[in-house]
């Protein structure tokens, strides 16, 4: 069968077979690939399964005597532990011999040629020769050991651990198997997710943890992310392809994301072979009925915009977020997963074009200043739009969080995060990525933030039953993150949307609620809740739902007192302006609408379109226009367009063009 995502196709061969799941899925273990072989370790029953990546084909299943608590494939051999004992077999299963008792249970296992890395206890680690099973040096460790991973180039073992208070950790190891004593990274579990896989480049040259999290293996530190949450990884020439549940990902030497393919089932191990990436999926949760999917690597998703014309299962009835430039050209993000955008010209009150963004737009927060369209996606991906090359999505950087929501400020990204599903924080980046501050955010999570400039303020809500309040965070111009201050106004009246007047004094809330900047005491209540708000040449304008009816306001003075409204009859979106008029966004049975209000509270009806005959655009074709055309077609110099059939050319077409229009004949 086909999987169609845009115009490109993943082809799927689905086989009906007993093998193993990877770490997430009750009874399986681990996954792991070896000289093109792809070997599963099961528990339930016992075995090892083998798929032969070039080839696409499941090999002779390995039966095992009792269930096993790891195993690493190598050159010398598949080594399995059961227990506290290490067996040994040849690859294809056969001939299983005992090669040492670690005398406590094993959890880890690693290979480097002849060297045999063996975890228990839980903090010893011990080198065994892979031949003989002699053991030739030990270590215990102050900490419990979440993972392991050998990088034969450059002797290093590198592992974790299993508490809190976690550091990564090396161990250098000789030829002879010699461990010297262990070296603390000085990484904290801020950056890593306990008991988490740990997983090389194909290079040796990075490390990187289930967290997406990056560190340079020479230099110790910590160089950057490919998101959060992976499932699994694999590296291949030009890079990496990352495997996030029921997404595939390719991400460049740089570790910026550069396509997103969706697969048609959740996932649970990817392995690279050649320019395919295979992921296994495990079906229906039994043995059998496993599918395997291939992507082809050259010819992957790009960040390339795809623009398609209006289809029936276009969703329009989900307006997301939208930003009008200086001439009028809204970018509408619509959709419940927000990868669509709509191309209004509110000065024409045309639709331009629709595009969907490659990687999804989960949030969109525009710049216009920068003319950018910000978006990042649940993953942990900040990308961007350039208002003046809508060709593609342009990766930023990644982080190794779920971003819960973000703005753009001067120039750096503040986002509001979180670690899995603990530990909320503010961080602030700048637009390569580099980490500029974190603070905790003492359990505040917020789906929408608000620069105000002024002030140098994110305003946010805390979003806790009984306790909701309206709330702001200093930001400095270095991007520090300093106190944050809330309201301690009542719970009700702190909801959505925050807006702030344009000279920062005022916050009003969606609840009709009115702040002071200084202090966040509430100095007034407008008399209806609100769906959006915005102030235009210092005039505030409201959009409200009164009567399940969508209803303009208009307010005067300090004190906002009612100044006009205007019924437009739909369920009210949203709304934003042109600098000139308002733009009101609102939904009807047949889909969402735009509809043009003048700060009189008058609709803008469109604007008739140019008849080209009418040469000198003065609302009639007659005999000046004729003399204008004949004049033009002669080359005498006139100071209007002539090109009445538009192609680029003045001559007796558009002038027979213009005589019919005048008599009155049509075309």
């Amino acid at each position: 069968m086909n999987l169609l995502h845009g115009a490109r196709a993943l082809a799927i061969l689905a086989m009906a077979v007993t093998i193993s799941g990877w770490a997430a899925a009750d009874g399986w273990l681990s996954a792991k690939k070896h000289d093109g072989i792809a070997y599963f370790l099961y528990d339930a029953p016992p075995s090892i399964e083998r798929y032969e990546l070039s080839t696409d084909t499941w090999l002779n299943s390995i039966a095992l005597a009792d269930t096993p608590t790891a195993f690493e494939p190598a050159d010398g051999g598949l080594f399995i532990a059961y227990g506290d004992t290490v067996m040994r077999r040849n690859l294809d299963g056969s001939d299983e011999s005992l090669l040492f008792d670690a005398g406590a249970a094993i959890q880890h296992l690693a290979v480097d040629g002849d060297l045999v890395f063996v975890q228990s206890g839980p903090r010893r680690v011990t080198t065994v020769d892979a031949d003989s099973g002699t053991e030739l040096d030990s270590l215990q460790l102050s900490t419990n050991i979440g993972d392991l991973a050998a990088a034969p180039g450059l002797r290093r073992l590198f592992l974790h651990g299993s508490s809190s208070a976690s550091r990564l950790v090396y161990i250098q190891y000789t030829e002879a198997g010699l461990l010297s004593a262990p070296v603390q990274w000085p990484h904290t579990t801020q950056e890593l997710r306990v008991n988490t896989p740990l997983a090389l480049s194909p290079d040796e040259s990075l490390l990187f943890d289930q967290t997406g999290s990056a560190f340079d293996t020479a230099t110790l530190s910590f160089v950057g992310s490919l998101g959060n949450t992976i499932t699994a990884l694999d590296g291949f020439d030009d890079g990496f392809a990352v495997l996030r549940n029921q997404f595939l990902s390719l991400y460049g030497p740089d570790l910026l994301i550069r396509g997103s393919l969706l697969l048609p089932n959740p996932a649970h191990a990817m392995f690279v072979d050649g320019n395919n990436a295979l992921v296994f999926s495990r079906g229906d949760g039994t043995a059998a009925g496993i599918t395997v999917a291939s992507a082809d690597l050259a010819d992957f998703p790009t960040l390339e915009l795809e623009f398609f014309e209006d289809t029936p299962t276009l969703d329009l009835s989900f307006l997301r977020d939208g930003i009008v430039d200086e001439n009028g050209l809204a970018y509408i993000s619509i959709g419940g997963s927000g990868d669509i955008f709509r191309l209004f010209d509110t000065h024409t009150q045309q639709f331009v074009a629709n595009f969907r963004v490659p990687v999804g737009a989960y949030m969109t927060r525009p710049d216009i200043e920068a003319r950018r369209i910000y978006t990042a996606t649940q993953e942990g991906a900040v990308l961007y739009l350039d208002l003046d090359d809508i060709t593609q999505q342009f990766p930023l950087f990644n982080v190794p969080y779920t971003i819960i929501d973000f703005i753009a400020i001067d120039d750096f990204i503040f986002a509001n995060t979180m670690l899995g599903f603990q530990n909320p924080a503010f961080r602030t980046y700048d637009l390569e990525g580099n980490p500029l501050d974190a603070r905790s955010s003492n359990n505040i999570i917020s789906q929408y933030h608000i620069w105000e400039p002024g002030r140098r303020r994110v305003y946010h809500l805390r979003e806790i039953f009984l306790t909701a309040d309206l709330m702001y965070t200093e930001v400095g111009e270095d991007g520090a993150i300093g106190a944050t201050v809330g309201s301690g106004a009542p719970a009700d009246g702190a909801t959505f949307p925050i807006r702030v007047s344009p000279d920062g004094e005022r916050i009003l809330l969606g609840s009709g609620r009115i702040h002071a900047a200084d202090g966040l005491g509430i100095v007034g209540n407008l008399p209806n809740p609100i769906v959006d708000a915005l102030w235009l040449n210092g005039v505030l304008f409201t959009l409200a739902n009164v009567d399940d009816s969508a209803q303009v306001q208009r307010w005067s003075g300090e004190d906002f007192d009612p100044d006009g409204s205007l019924d437009l009859g739909d369920v009210p979106l949203g709304m934003t302006d042109n600098g000139e008029n308002l733009v009101v966004a609102t939904r009807n049975e047949e889909g969402y609408k735009f509809t043009i209000v003048s700060p009189e509270l008058v609709i803008v009806p469109p604007p008739i379109p140019l008849n080209p005959a009418d040469i000198n655009g003065d609302g009639v074709v007659n005999a000046l226009d004729v003399q204008l055309v004949i004049n033009a077609a002669l080359g005498i110099e006139i100071e209007f367009d002539a090109d009445a059939n538009g192609d680029g050319q003045v001559n007796a077409v558009d002038v027979q063009l213009v005589i019919n229009a005048a008599l009155g004949l049509g075309d």
